[in-house]
């Protein structure tokens, strides 16, 4: 039999592993390298088409440039430490749990399925990628079951209502227009009368046509589960953005499953990623 007593004194500080690369890890106070570490609570539920709006504002360093205004446009920028090039690309090396990816399979990422997303900014940081890192590297880690951990199920949605900002500009209306056409006394003008213009009755609001209300949602089903040898994780997501114009609307449907095992005695390890 043995007695263990914890007493006081030491206190666990935080750690940070740098890179699977390095095969190290280094506390947070001795760690040199520029480097920012967010978080699953600050980026998940938030019904954003990409995760990388989610980032916009959490690390310094890193701008989110988005080109296109359109819902699930893959024309997002991201620049750590600003353009490194004036005609070569400028995007970051991108790893997903340990795999290097490219854009569009990044853009297309449940947020919600993120456990850690660390934006690696200098060259002490990026050296294990090489040139490839020369932009930058984000790395990005999804979540995972925990062995000996029973089944938990978790739902969650999201919806809002998007519109138009309403604008005081003192519009003219279509009489209006005709009469401003006909003091011109060019193309159009040049044959309006005022019997004709008094007596059309047409008067589209084109704000409302062009423009109309949009509800996102966003639903997410999160399954774990982890027995003495197996442990795994498993979500379904569906998001739903439709643009105020018409016709731009987006929908994206995911689905992951994580899987880790091991053998009795620990020698024999093995995972599965599959989304």
């Amino acid at each position: 039999n043995y007695t263990v007593t914890l007493s006081e004194g030491e206190t666990l500080k935080e750690v940070v592993i740098v890179s699977e690369g390095y095969n190290r890890a280094r506390t947070k106070a001795t760690t040199t390298s520029a480097l920012t570490t967010v978080t699953a609570e600050v980026i998940e539920n938030r019904p954003n088409a990409s995760f990388l709006n989610s980032l916009q504002g959490t690390a310094p360093g890193a701008s989110i440039l988005s080109s296109s205004g359109s819902p699930g446009s893959a024309k997002i920028d991201l620049l750590i430490r600003g353009a490194s090039s004036l005609n070569a690309s400028t995007d970051p090396l991108i790893v997903i749990d340990g795999v290097p990816t490219n854009g569009n399979q990044f853009r297309s990422l449940n947020q919600n399925d993120i456990e850690t997303v660390s934006i690696l900014r200098d060259a002490a940081a990026t050296s294990i990628y090489g040139n490839r890192g020369a932009n930058g590297v984000l790395v990005i880690t999804t979540k995972q079951g925990k062995y000996g951990s029973a089944l938990k199920i978790t739902y969650d949605a999201v919806t809002g209502v998007n519109v138009l900002p309403k604008n005081k500009y003192n519009m003219s209306n279509s009489r209006q227009v005709l009469t401003i056409e006909k003091s011109k006394n060019t193309g159009l003008g040049a044959t309006l009368t005022d019997a004709q213009i008094a007596a059309y009755d047409v008067n589209t609001n084109w704000r409302e046509e062009f423009f109309g209300v949009d509800v996102p949602q966003q639903h997410n089903l999160g399954l774990t589960f982890g027995g003495e040898n197996i442990s795994t994780y498993s979500s379904f997501g569906y998001f739903k953005q439709g643009g105020m114009v018409p016709t731009t609307d987006f929908q994206r449907f995911t689905f992951r499953n994580n899987i880790n095992g091991k053998s009795n005695n620990g020698k024999f390890t093995y995972n599965s990623q599959l989304s």
